[in-house]
């Protein structure tokens, strides 16, 4: 219901009166979700490890709150900590269906913090090929496939994208078919192919309005035209590039106040 203030009373009450310590064990940790699904990640953080400490008998019973915690690190920007969190996740519970998201968010975590790519790919493959069949795994092999495509030929990226449909056409995973199209955009964009790139994107957008990604699918798209003026003017190609800015100037690029594009 949502009710997350009253939620947590009712599990702290019964962590101080429950009769079984193990009862006391779980509403303990259960303090943590509530404050994790209410995004409160900082709190979710405290709350987890404040019953790891409390209860350090306990804590092999509840691998979410070492995932959770390392998920709301990463939520948070705090890269760096949530390496830490996701490698002790793992270490702690190797064979927990979560490792292929663990395993690919450390992969995720190491591109953000500008790693060398190979550390990167090595995470994804690992991944894959550690956690098969499992959800974690497809969105692992996924990034694979995302990492090599600028050097894929036409055919070669068809064929990636196909298994891509096909590997995540089975995930019951939120946002999933966003996850797909923004991929697929992305490695169009880095193969400078900058009209396929926000192209889907603004047919996916039209067709879905209210997706919780508009906002990360409109920045994409000017992204994808401010390229292709970009490449127009370098080019000296200066009409074509005025063409495209006029045929976005009254609806992408309405009130857009990137400095390359008024460069450009």
């Amino acid at each position: 219901l949502k009710k997350f203030d009253e939620a947590y009373k009712i599990l702290d009450d019964v962590e101080k009166t429950a009769k079984t310590r193990k009862d006391s064990f779980e509403a303990a940790f259960r303090k943590g979700d509530i404050y994790f699904e209410d995004r409160d990640y900082p709190a979710a953080i405290a709350k987890y490890r404040e019953a790891i400490k409390k209860y350090p008998e306990a804590a092999g019973e509840y691998p979410n709150a070492f995932f959770n915690t390392a998920e709301a690190l990463y939520w948070k920007q705090d890269y760096r900590q949530a390496l830490n969190a996701y490698r002790e996740f793992l270490q702690r519970f190797p064979d927990n269906k979560y490792g292929g998201y663990a395993m690919t968010r450390l992969g995720e975590s190491l591109e953000i913090l500008g790693a060398d790519p190979k550390r990167s790919m090595g995470a994804y493959l690992e991944a894959y090929f550690r956690y098969r069949d499992t959800p974690g795994a497809a969105v692992a092999r996924v990034r694979t496939l995302f990492m090599k495509m600028p050097e894929m030929k036409e055919k070669e990226l068809n064929a990636a994208f196909e298994e891509i449909d096909s590997v995540t056409e089975k995930l019951e995973l939120p946002n999933i078919k966003e996850f797909v199209t923004l991929i697929e955009s992305d490695g169009q964009y880095l193969r400078k192919k900058y009209v396929e790139s926000y192209d889907g994107l603004i047919s996916f957008y039209q067709m879905n309005p209210n997706s919780p990604e508009a906002d990360r699918f409109k920045g994409r798209i000017v992204r994808g035209i401010t390229a292709e003026i970009q490449e127009n003017v370098v080019q000296k190609k200066f009409i074509d590039a005025l063409r495209v800015y006029s045929r976005f100037a009254g609806s992408w690029l309405k009130g857009n106040e990137r400095v390359d594009l008024k460069v450009y």
